[in-house]
């Protein structure tokens, strides 16, 4: 599985890019895209190496994480993915930005899939095992790439 990363938002986080073969599906791992040089510097990616986006996975809920979310998943027509004790957070998110005196889209982030310990997602032929991780937030996810030797966390 190849990985890119990208850091975004005044708070530095960092998004990833999971993905097998150009021009075949993509994962994105916390799409915390704030601006317009953000959203453009992910979809330059995506669109250079030909990659469709069909799932959005979220390790929590966070507004760092999760404020490109909506909009890359109406862009794709992808689905977002987290655990279901991180929906109140999403739906939260106008508190979390008035918090941060964040100017960004505060509309509730919809989850169309709850994952949880074990679930296995995946990507052309590799899988993703779904590792719940609370304590950051309740619902924490990370996700394990067995055959490629990595956790995202």
């Amino acid at each position: 599985m190849k990985v890119a990363r990208f850091t975004f938002n005044p708070f530095y986080e960092n998004c990833y890019v999971l993905w097998q073969a150009e021009g075949g599906d993509a994962y994105v791992v916390d799409p915390g895209m704030m601006n317009d040089q953000e959203q453009n510097a992910l979809v330059a990616f995506l669109d250079e190496k030909k990659l469709s986006v069909s799932a959005i996975l979220l390790t929590h809920m966070h507004i760092d994480h999760v404020a490109g979310a909506r909009w890359l998943a109406q862009k794709y027509s992808a689905e977002i993915m987290t655990h279901v004790a991180e929906e109140p957070l999403g739906l939260q998110l106008v508190h979390q930005a008035e918090r941060f005196h964040l100017q960004v889209d505060t509309r509730p982030v919809t989850i169309t899939r709850y994952l949880r310990q074990d679930d296995e997602l995946l990507l052309a032929d590799e899988p993703l095992r779904v590792l719940e991780t609370p304590g950051h937030s309740p619902g924490s996810l990370s996700f394990h790439a067995p055959q490629s030797r990595f956790v995202l966390t």
